[in-house]
Formats: C-alpha cells, structure tokens, sequence
C-alpha cells in the first residue's frame, strides 16, 4: 500500500481501529502522537516506549500493512509529508482560511473514496443484485445521515423497476413488515451498533426476511444478524467534528451507486429504457407546474 500525501498513516490508522485489540490501541496512539519518531526506532524500542510487547507492535504493524509490517509502516511515515507537522487529517484549525479547509474536505473525500473503492467485493455486490431481483418489496432503514442513504437507494432502485419502499417512523415499519413477511430489509448503520437499526433487523428476522446491511463494521451486531453486508469505509471517524459524518456519507453514497450501476448492467437494455420512462413522466410533470 503506498502512502497517499499529507494525510494516510493517522487516517489509516483511525480507520482500522475497531480491527486493533485494546494492547494493539495503545500502539496506535504513540505511533500517531510520535509520527517524527517513528522512522528511527526499532520493534523493540518502540515496545518499551508504548510499554507493550514486541509481538503487539508486529501484530499492530501486520494489521495495517499485511506483507510489509513494521518496516513498511516505517516507510509508509517516512514519506508522509504529514507527519512533519499538522496534518491534512485535522479537520481545520481556527487559522484555515477557506481554501484550506476546501483543499481538507477535498483530500479527506477522495482518500475514502480509494478505500471504499478497495472494499467493493465484485462477487458480493452480485450476490446483493441477485437476492434484489426477487419478486419481493424491498424495505430500506436508516436513521441520521443513514436515512439519506436509506432515501438515495429508494430513489435509484425504483426508478430501474425495483419495489422499494421507505419509512421513516421505525413503528410504521414494523407494521409494514408485519404484513409483507419473507421480505428483504436494507439497514444502514455507519457504526452497525444504531439501536433502531439492530430492532428493525430483529423484526425482520422474525418475519423471515432476507436483510442487507450497509456499514463499515463487518464485525458489528448488525452485520451479524443480516445475509449479506456491504463494507463502507469509516476514515475519520475518530474525529471530533461533523466532517466525519460527511466523510462516512460519501462512503456509504458511492458504494450504492456501485451496487446501482452493476444492477444496470445486469440488465442494461430493461434498466435504460425504465429510467427513461421515468425522466419523461417527471419531467412532464415539471413542465405542466410551469405552465
């Protein structure tokens, strides 16, 4: 994995968190308050300064960079314009000017990006197609900025012939589900941890549904209670204001119009001629309020 400027080793590093064991943490925090540092020590020195064993500081180090280990990640900082002084990684400082924080949002979008892109299994995301194509209502859920994913896939997929329906009140949706069993429910949870999205998918559970997960926690309690889970990227979650947030929503957005366009061109010529039909009704509509 080569290093990206200005901002990959502290957000590579936020971004494998949940994967790291708490000893594993505490190496992950000195690496990234002691970047300058990094590059001169050895395995061991860096195991007495953490105050953790040799073999956490490799399992650390194999968990970011799987064939390179300690050394690349040695590498990786020594290239890392970032760690020479404050990185691209903060979300600004009081002194940015607009460029600057432009110049952050930018890199942070296009960083996770790449990730999420490294993350879309081909075989999985046609598994999800497959199981879509079923003659069955498609429920979709989410709450926060979920919900605007949950709204984004509702308005993609009904417009190529799928029968999506999305509801907000999570009391609604039970009723909803109650009355279409052996359905398929979308839950989207960034954390996989949300409390209404884990009791959706436990409703649906009971009503015998097929459930997808979207989240960056492949690991997580929702992921474990659905069929299929499609893995966004989480970078930056650790950060403090709401660009994480947004960095989590672009994630969770491009990884459904990857799902959205690999369900077109499974069936290009049906998708292509029902999304005009649409635009035509739309627009119709459109016109005739001008009038």
């Amino acid at each position: 994995m080569l290093g990206v400027s200005n901002l990959n080793i502290k957000l590579l590093i936020l971004n494998s968190l949940n994967m790291f064991s708490n000893s594993e943490k505490i190496v992950a925090n000195f690496v990234m308050e002691n970047l300058i540092e990094i590059p001169n020590m050895s395995t061991n020195e860096l195991a007495e300064k953490a105050n953790v064993s040799v073999a956490t500081v490799n399992r650390f180090s194999k968990k970011l960079y799987p064939t390179g280990g300690f050394p690349q990640l040695k590498l990786e900082i020594a290239m890392d314009s970032s760690s020479n002084g404050n990185s691209i990684l903060n979300e600004f400082e009081p002194e940015d000017n607009l460029s600057e924080i432009k110049e952050k949002l930018a890199s942070r979008f296009s960083y996770t990006i790449q990730r999420t892109k490294k993350l879309v299994e081909e075989d999985n995301i046609q598994a999800v197609i497959d199981c879509m194509k079923q003659e069955k209502i498609i429920f979709t859920f989410g709450s926060g900025s979920s919900e605007l994913v949950a709204n984004d896939i509702r308005q993609k997929f009904s417009r190529i012939g799928r029968n999506i329906v999305q509801i907000h009140d999570p009391h609604q949706l039970v009723v909803g589900m109650s009355t279409h069993k052996k359905s398929i429910l979308i839950a989207i949870s960034n954390s996989g941890e949300t409390k209404t999205a884990l009791d959706m998918a436990s409703v649906a559970k009971e009503f015998d549904f097929e459930i997808i997960a979207l989240t960056s926690n492949k690991n997580s309690t929702l992921a474990k209670k659905s069929d299929y889970v499609l893995q966004s990227d989480s970078t930056g979650e650790g950060a403090l204001l709401r660009s994480s947030a947004t960095t989590s929503l672009i994630s969770q957005l491009f990884l459904v119009d990857c799902l959205y366009y690999a369900a077109i061109k499974n069936n290009f010529k049906e998708s292509v001629e029902l999304i005009k039909t649409t635009k035509e009704i739309t627009d119709g509509l459109y016109n005739q309020k001008k009038k």
